[in-house]
């Protein structure tokens, strides 16, 4: 079996802000090909022209010093928001704007797989088991969009979805568009 190591840019963040910084890091100090980058270290909601010129730099140092961006990971400062469980549609339609930004960052870094937590939900929400099940089949909903909408930008894998969803079995509609996102890799 051949396994191939990588590393998050987490512990980038706020230190080692430049790529060419943390890429050389990777790929030399620690002798590792892939990196998963992490939108803690770049906003993908940036204007299209700025994430496209970041985007550039990434690429350039990871030509540069032998690695490549493996994967994109939502990071920390998202995992605060409720994202596809939030209880009102606007905060729904939020987390699909931002995950799009996201497929397009992670298209322009030349990776074709993101990761990472869907929301989370309320806690008056989580209280009522009528509005609980309501929006998480709703966020199941958004989530299957997703995964479609994925397609356009080249994502092939979206880690993280699996089975189980917000501690169920997921539909058998949302089973079937996982099933086509993997099978696509």
């Amino acid at each position: 079996m051949n396994i191939r190591l990588g590393i998050s840019t987490n512990f980038a963040i706020k230190r080692w802000a430049d790529p060419e910084d943390w890429v050389r890091m990777v790929a030399k100090d620690l002798g590792l090909e892939q990196i998963q980058f992490s939108f803690d270290q770049f906003d993908p909601r940036s204007r299209q022209d700025i994430m496209a010129a970041y985007a550039y730099r990434v690429r350039n140092a990871c030509e540069k010093y032998g690695a490549r961006i493996h994967s994109t990971f939502t990071g920390l400062s998202i995992y605060p928001h409720n994202l596809l469980y939030h209880p009102l549609a606007e905060g729904r339609e939020d987390a699909v704007d931002w995950f799009v930004k996201a497929f397009a960052m992670t298209r322009e870094l030349g990776a074709d797989a993101i990761g990472g937590p869907y929301g989370g939900m309320d806690l008056a929400t989580f209280r009522d088991p009528e509005r609980r099940e309501e929006i998480e089949a709703l966020a199941e909903e958004v989530l299957v969009r997703l995964l479609w909408l994925a397609e356009d930008y080249g994502i092939k894998r979206f880690i993280g979805s699996r089975r189980r969803f917000c501690g169920k079995v997921l539909s058998e509609s949302i089973r079937h568009a996982v099933i086509w996102s993997a099978s696509t890799g």
